[in-house]
């Protein structure tokens, strides 16, 4: 139990397992979004990472109505994933082969 006083408010923080999964998962969310809105390759990873743990906390809490939202969000990011891969392999430069002779 943690106690947290905010202007002379206390705020008790019991850490469940409910808890632990609710900031992992926001603590990714935030991460990916950061990272997608940076254009980094790993903002649809973390967004993967991110779905499961949201997943896991539906399940293991039965919040139903989000459920649609998780399967969403894993097609979203793996869409995302796969569509940045593609355009990474397309920007990278040709590679010449070191052992064979150049034309002059």
């Amino acid at each position: 139990m943690i106690e947290i006083i905010i202007a002379g408010h206390v705020f008790i923080v019991t850490l469940t397992a409910s808890y632990v999964l609710q900031f992992l998962a926001s603590t990714f969310s935030m991460a990916t979004h950061w990272l997608m809105g940076s254009k980094v390759l790993a903002g649809p990873v973390i967004g993967l990472v991110s779905t499961l743990l949201w997943t896991t906390l539906v399940i293991h809490d039965g919040m139903w109505g989000m459920i649609h939202v998780e399967v969403l969000m894993l097609a979203i990011h793996t869409r995302n994933l796969v569509r940045w891969l593609r355009e990474a392999r397309a920007a990278a430069p040709a590679t010449v082969n070191q052992g064979e002779p150049h034309a002059a």
